[in-house]
């Protein structure tokens, strides 16, 4: 699937074919072209011939499970995150976040449904002025923000689980094992492995200047950075509560 969200004079186009879209069209204002699950031929038309990027960029696209990282282009960043997957919460698993980040436009690629994606088009429909002229650098704080969102409810999903766990082993009616809560160790040390690379990756983006990101937005780059340690220490304080738990 492609959406296309271009900004021009006030107004939001929105394009939700790639047959209805060019070069000149995506070239007319501020533009951000979302890609999730695409067709065949579909990711390979809108990189190559819409936006002309590098091959070696293109290139990591194609290839799944890179670690958190950026990339300088010149002209563009080259981004790769990982946001929580939400079509099941039985493990924790994440997608790939291939992002392309410009003065003038932002172009977002991933394998599945991304649940950031949807509050973000929420938010371009509602005020596109507003997360529009804020600049394209800003819409990727946006995003990133809301995915940072995301990993919090997963948190939280799993501190009920244990509550859970604790309140059977207190009452003496347990129907978990000992697996149950190796599994759930298991998840959340997961999360620890992918949040550490990308948390230096926001750290690198917090300090180190790119042409792409105005220096009022490396401000907001930090607090991703803050929200991400805080984020660790939350897991941390969740292995102890499952330990303790094992333990009982």
């Amino acid at each position: 699937m492609i959406s296309a969200y271009i900004y021009t004079d006030g107004k939001i186009e929105i394009i939700n074919s790639v047959e209805k879209l060019s070069k000149d069209i995506l070239q007319k204002g501020k533009v951000w072209l979302d890609v999730s699950q695409p067709a065949d031929g579909e990711l390979k038309k809108v990189l190559e011939e819409f936006f002309n990027f590098h091959p070696l960029s293109i290139e990591d696209c194609f290839t799944e499970m890179h670690y958190p990282k950026v990339d300088d282009y010149g002209n563009y960043l080259f981004i790769v995150i990982h946001a929580p997957d939400f079509t099941h919460l039985e493990t924790f698993e994440t997608v790939e976040v291939d992002v392309f980040l410009g003065k003038d436009f932002l172009v977002t690629y991933s394998r599945a449904h991304v649940k950031s994606t949807d509050t973000l088009k929420e938010r371009c429909i509602k005020d596109p002025r507003r997360i529009f002229e804020q600049g394209m650098d800003m819409m990727f704080y946006n995003f990133v923000d809301s995915t940072m969102d995301n990993y919090n409810n997963i948190l939280y999903f799993f501190e009920k689980r244990i509550q859970k766990f604790e309140d059977e082993v207190v009452d003496g009616e347990i129907t978990i094992s000992l697996k149950d809560i190796i599994l759930l160790r298991n998840d959340l040390k997961e999360v620890r492995r992918i949040q550490q690379p990308q948390r230096e990756l926001f750290n690198r983006l917090s300090k180190q200047k790119f042409s792409q990101i105005l220096d009022k937005t490396r401000r907001y780059m930090r607090d991703t950075y803050d929200a991400m340690y805080r984020i660790n220490d939350e897991i941390d304080n969740l292995r102890d509560y499952i330990n303790s738990v094992r333990d009982i």
